[in-house]
């Protein structure tokens, strides 16, 4: 992929340190990758934040096992896609769906989760 699957609304913070992530995110950005860490997803609601970070866990996934020599892509193609994707069909909202009914059910014990 060689861009941030939130192109332009993802942002790396400089350290660990609580100090450091908050003003590294700012009010713009809807995720935060901490080096060595993770990533933190923020919204207004825990099912807000919840679901831009199983998209960026998906999409990570895609992008380690994507050979090298994978093109990458364009400026305008990601821009169209994030519009695409997050501001035209709602995927966000979608994606909180999904989370919410696999989330009951696990919760209700009707299947069996597995720990990655």
């Amino acid at each position: 992929m060689s861009r941030p699957p939130f192109y332009e609304r993802t942002v790396i913070s400089p350290n660990d340190d609580f100090k450091a992530v908050g003003p590294a995110l700012g009010n713009k950005h809807v995720a935060i990758v901490i080096p060595w860490h993770g990533l933190i997803a923020v919204g207004r609601s825990i099912g807000e934040a919840v679901a831009p970070h199983v998209i960026y866990d998906c999409m990570e996934r895609m992008d380690v096992t994507l050979p090298e020599s994978a093109p990458t892509m364009p400026y305008e193609q990601c821009t169209e896609l994030r519009k695409m994707m997050i501001e035209r069909s709602d995927y966000v909202n979608e994606m909180r769906q999904v989370v919410r009914r696999r989330g009951k059910t696990a919760r209700n014990a009707s299947c069996v989760v597995p720990v990655q």
